[in-house]
């Protein structure tokens, strides 16, 4: 969210920024685009005010690796951040002892230190920064957010809590700057809290304020898996259960003013066992739930497979995707997943 262009504020100073990002939210889940089943009186207001992106990416389908393109604009391939970071042995049941945590993937790994996240530009800009809500690109101190650009800190350094108890599966996961913290509350409102806080301590200088809500993620929690939301947001849904449901940079604000067509033509992605690529107006995918050619201008719902009609156009694709897996195969490497 911007400060209007007009307004005597921006003539006086930079624009404040307000950045929020949701997790694991679809864009069938937001009224603006059509929901039906979704109460999102706010997005609706703000994209009827603003600019609804109708082909936008994110750079990987997991958590971790898409907020850590996010923080930097980069593909997780570049910045080394391309899994997940999270205990694996959750899944099992088991409960990390507070021994066995502190050498745990979560305690030790997170986003390379030699990257530039949008913090530290905006930081070196002269903004007061604030990272506040999930941050999930590390928890050991040096990659908290107040080692890395940002003033203020108030969130969960990892993957998913409680939203209740603020826990990640029994290990006390809410942070203020670099020290656990211990508060009653829905985690979502005490985010919300947090962020009017610092807008109001911040008004009288340029603020960038990171925004990264959990939900309307599951919650991680060994006990129990769904969202116990407070009552005031069930009463939103009548006749509905919402629990039951689940570098090179580019100058985006030509594009949001309406002031240009967006440059970007392609984009590209890997994540374990699938990979894919955006090239014009088609898309190809292969992945353990589907693998085709697609023409997203006409087929926008990728019903319809062209790879064997198509067979000069999926060539070229794939071609454009091995270019670009080559270039990231001798991208700089980063850490920590990458073996160098």
């Amino acid at each position: 969210m911007l400060a209007p262009a007009g307004s005597a504020q921006s003539r006086q100073r930079p624009p404040n920024i307000v950045l929020i990002v949701s997790d694991n939210q679809a864009y069938v889940d937001i009224g603006a685009f059509g929901a039906k089943d979704a109460v999102t009186p706010n997005l609706d207001r703000t994209a009827a005010d603003g600019i609804m992106a109708t082909s936008f990416y994110v750079t990987s389908p997991a958590c971790t690796p898409s907020r850590g393109s996010i923080l930097t604009g980069r593909y997780p391939q570049r910045n080394g951040l391309y899994e997940m970071i999270r205990n694996e042995m959750v899944r099992y049941g088991h409960r990390y002892t507070p021994e066995e945590y502190a050498y745990s993937p979560e305690m030790t790994l997170g986003m390379d230190p030699r990257e530039i996240n949008c913090g530290e530009m905006m930081k070196s800009a002269g903004y007061a920064t604030a990272a506040i809500g999930k941050w999930d690109s590390g928890r050991a101190k040096r990659y908290l957010p107040t080692r890395n650009g940002f003033d203020y800190f108030y969130g969960l350094p990892i993957t998913g809590i409680d939203y209740w108890t603020h826990d990640r599966y029994g290990v006390p996961s809410m942070f203020r700057n670099e020290e656990l913290v211990k508060e009653e509350g829905f985690s979502e409102e005490l985010f919300t809290r947090e962020a009017l806080r610092f807008i109001g301590r911040n008004r009288d200088q340029p603020f960038f304020l990171y925004l990264a809500y959990h939900a309307p993620s599951g919650t991680a929690d060994l006990d129990d898996q769904r969202i116990y939301p407070p009552q005031k947001y069930l009463d939103l849904y009548p006749g509905l259960d919402p629990t039951e449901r689940r570098t090179e940079y580019l100058d985006m604000l030509p594009v949001l003013q309406r002031k240009m067509d967006s440059p970007r033509t392609e984009m590209f992605w890997k994540s374990r066992h699938s990979r894919a690529a955006r090239v014009g107006n088609f898309k190809w995918i292969v992945a353990p739930q589907l693998d085709g050619l697609f023409d997203l201008a006409n087929d926008p719902g990728e019903a319809s497979d062209l790879s064997a009609s198509r067979p000069d156009i999926l060539a070229f694709v794939k071609a454009r995707w091995d270019n670009w897996n080559r270039e990231m195969e001798h991208a700089e490497p980063r850490g920590p997943f990458r073996d160098y």
